[in-house]
């Protein structure tokens, strides 16, 4: 009996845990052309020129999470509904479906990807319907683009990462979790003198933002390039409650965008 009753603690004490305890939220939208960077075959539509969703994906301060729920995604069949969520959060690997596509699981398959993988994980407070509204939301308050053009920062150019990481902090009030990428990891090419390349922006909520490069010295077999990381994405950091707050650094991705040589550059395509 005595056995019975400490499983059954057990299992209470667990159960939060194991269904959806999440600290903070990253919110990631991802820069197309440094995507379709090193992406050019998978892309597959007109790149839109705006940051676009990656995910908004739910984490704790200790481990990222992962299909935690058995809930299975629920297809569009709405065409407002569907309208509204295409255009901030499009799948940049397929080219654009017509009317008879749009409401198939196969069309949305890269929602279908980032519900059973990220959003189960805050089911408990956001069901899908209101995870996905949220994204789309936090999209339209998050501006990064605006943010970037306003600081003078410009497409096609090279730019120091303090300056990305100083346009969103001067918004937010907390530092951005920046994701980039590096042309010679694709190309081959060991003597380019290229930069990371941005490809994504990450914003934590109740949490910190965070900047995504990648670079062709992380890949193996280029140990002397001299070529910069591209910005692929931001990620913006927000606790449960939407509160935008500080990315966490145990989990930052901006280290992709820091390689020797660079000098603190990154491309911005």
């Amino acid at each position: 009996m005595a056995l019975n009753f400490k499983l059954l603690v057990l299992v209470i004490v667990l159960c939060p845990l194991t269904i959806n305890s999440f600290d903070y939220f990253t919110m990631v939208q991802q820069w197309p052309k440094g995507f379709c960077y090193f992406n050019v075959s998978k892309c597959k539509r007109v790149r839109p020129d705006d940051f676009t969703i990656h995910g908004l994906w739910p984490s704790n301060f200790t481990r990222s999470l992962r299909n935690c729920t058995s809930t299975e995604y629920g297809v569009i069949k709405n065409l407002t509904e569907w309208q509204t969520r295409y255009p901030a959060w499009p799948d940049l690997t397929r080219p654009i479906p017509n009317c008879r596509q749009k409401f198939t699981l196969q069309a949305q398959s890269f929602w279908q990807h980032e519900w059973k993988n990220h959003g189960t994980c805050s089911e408990t407070m956001y069901n899908q319907s209101r995870y996905f509204d949220i994204a789309i939301q936090l999209r339209g308050q998050y501006k990064l683009l605006n943010w970037l053009v306003n600081d003078g920062i410009r497409q096609g150019n090279n730019v120091q990462i303090s300056r990305v990481n100083s346009s969103i902090l001067n918004v937010t009030g907390k530092v951005p979790d920046l994701k980039c990428d590096h042309p010679d990891l694709y190309l081959g090419n060991p003597t380019s003198k290229s930069l990371p390349v941005l490809q994504e922006l990450g914003i934590y909520l109740d949490s910190t933002s965070d900047l995504k490069c990648d670079h062709p010295d992380l890949y193996p077999g280029n140990l002397i390039s001299k070529s910069l990381p591209v910005l692929q994405e931001i990620g913006i950091c927000l606790d449960p409650n939407l509160k935008v707050i500080d990315c966490p650094k145990k989990f930052q991705r901006s280290r992709t965008c820091y390689v020797a040589n660079s000098k603190g550059n990154i491309h911005f395509p």
